[in-house]
């Protein structure tokens, strides 16, 4: 079940798949997958500076950004924040419903007034992909999830000094090679 937030509010606006046909990442889909989506889609719309999600909070959903800019930022060791990347129309949002196992420290936030589809992650993945999410999922985990450490553990590196990046580097390493310890 997909939850309502107070930064938002819900209108359910009839999305035309030829409007979602117009958006650069979507153009590649053909007009049946076009079509699950636009009947799946529930508008949202979000004001400037509000957030789309924080972290910590799990989405059973993806938005498909209709219009509008956002940028998605992330927390590095420091508590300091990084710009990871400026969103715009077409872009899908929501990488941690995919990975719910996977800690995430990304925030996404409006940029400027912005209008996002929001769709389940099991219809997004049924309707575009046709496989079950649990397959999917495991698909996800065994590819992107190491992907995804990847890209955290770069955040977290960014503006360390040599000591700080080895440091990181050997406790990641003692995750994958080392044996639990209660020391």
């Amino acid at each position: 079940m997909i939850r309502s937030s107070t930064a938002r509010s819900r209108q359910s606006l009839a999305i035309i798949p030829q409007k979602l046909a117009k958006l650069t990442d979507l153009a590649e889909l053909s007009p049946d997958k076009l079509l699950v989506l636009a009947n799946r889609i529930t508008v949202h719309r979000f004001a400037k500076r509000s957030f789309i999600y924080r972290e910590g909070q799990l989405r059973d959903g993806m938005y498909i950004m209709l219009s509008g800019i956002a940028k998605l930022t992330c927390l590095n060791r420091k508590g300091e924040r990084l710009l990871l990347e400026v969103l715009g129309p077409g872009d899908v949002v929501g990488i941690p419903s995919l990975l719910p196992d996977v800690r995430h420290h990304l925030r996404c936030e409006a940029f400027t007034d912005c209008k996002l589809g929001l769709i389940e992650v099991e219809e997004l993945v049924a309707g575009v992909v046709g496989l079950p999410f649990g397959d999917f999922g495991v698909a996800l985990r065994l590819t992107v999830g190491r992907w995804w450490r990847l890209l955290v553990r770069q955040a977290n590196s960014m503006d360390q000094n040599l000591e700080e990046r080895v440091r990181i580097a050997l406790l990641d390493l003692g995750s994958k090679l080392g044996a639990q310890d209660e020391r």
